[in-house]
């Protein structure tokens, strides 16, 4: 999984001089840890990557419903006895549904779910919003870890850094940072 920000990046938002690397891999390690979080939040990936996933088929074997969201591409389907399914008159609704033109049913799978590989994600690279969270949610980790509370006002004085326990993410999140990511979040109506 790709770190959405770089080191680089993060020090440059942190104010750490490019030539210390006292604090790379602690940096890297934070970067590599909210990549799955932000994906949570965002429900699916952020970097356009292949996803694969278990889907069971609903309307008598006619749809197969996607998880991993915005859908970009249908890159295959296996049975659940490992056998390629056609794809050739596969085409995806909205919502993220495949279907098989003229109504027909997916082969039937009696060895478990359709294993469906896509290719999702946001855009090619991270978008810059999704990268400011990155930066302020890796600031609140990193700030915790090494430089002990900074600033003179508790967790409620300061609203532009309060926090929110966010799902996904284990630990509380500034709302700023949420803010950044509201656009794409699940909620949001992007699929």
């Amino acid at each position: 999984m790709t770190a959405l920000i770089t080191v680089a990046e993060a020090k440059v938002h942190l104010n750490i001089d490019s030539a210390i690397t006292t604090y790379d891999a602690e940096l890297q390690t934070f970067l590599d840890s909210l990549t799955p979080g932000v994906e949570y939040h965002t429900g699916g990936p952020v970097i356009i990557r292949n996803v694969i996933e278990p889907v069971k088929a609903t309307d008598g074997g006619r749809a197969l419903v996607l998880n991993a969201r915005p859908f970009v591409a249908l890159v295959g389907i296996l049975a659940g006895d490992g056998l390629a399914v056609s794809t050739a008159d596969v085409y995806a609704e909205p919502g993220r549904i495949l279907r098989r033109r003229f109504g027909m049913p997916f082969p039937k799978c009696d060895y478990g779910p359709y294993q469906v590989t896509q290719s999702a994600g946001i855009d090619t690279t991270s978008p810059e919003a999704v990268k400011m969270a990155v930066k302020i949610i890796t600031g609140h980790m990193f700030s915790g870890t090494q430089r002990g509370r900074v600033g003179g006002r508790g967790p409620g004085g300061n609203s532009e850094m309060a926090t929110t326990y966010s799902p996904g993410f284990g630990f509380a999140v500034p709302n700023r940072a949420l803010w950044y990511l509201a656009p794409y979040s699940i909620d949001s109506g992007r699929a």
